[in-house]
């Protein structure tokens, strides 16, 4: 499992199949970077605030809000099975995830 605990200035995410990316470490730090996510694998979130997720997420992973409230805003392409506690998330502006 990898964490990113603060900034990033990555270009693009790649999250392989059967391998796990943690955004936060508990706290109020970690994101991805300004670009594109592909997600084939699982996208843990831990953070201790509200994030907003204005990357474009797509693939096929899953996706876990740990703790925090986590809204995606992005581009919605993906395909996966997301698990969020009640009342913690919110869905893209098109109101589903495809």
């Amino acid at each position: 499992m990898a964490i990113l605990a603060g900034a990033n200035n990555y270009a693009a995410t790649q999250i392989a199949a059967g391998t796990t990316l943690q955004i936060g470490a508990g706290g109020t730090s970690g994101t991805f970077g300004a670009g594109s996510v592909t997600n084939d694998g699982l996208i843990v979130f831990d953070r201790s605030d509200s994030l907003a997720v204005s990357n474009s997420i797509s693939g096929n992973g899953g996706l876990t809000v740990f703790q925090g409230t986590i809204s995606l805003t992005g581009a919605a392409g993906y395909a996966g099975r997301p698990r969020f506690p009640p009342a913690r998330s919110s869905l893209p502006a098109a109101g589903r995830i495809r």
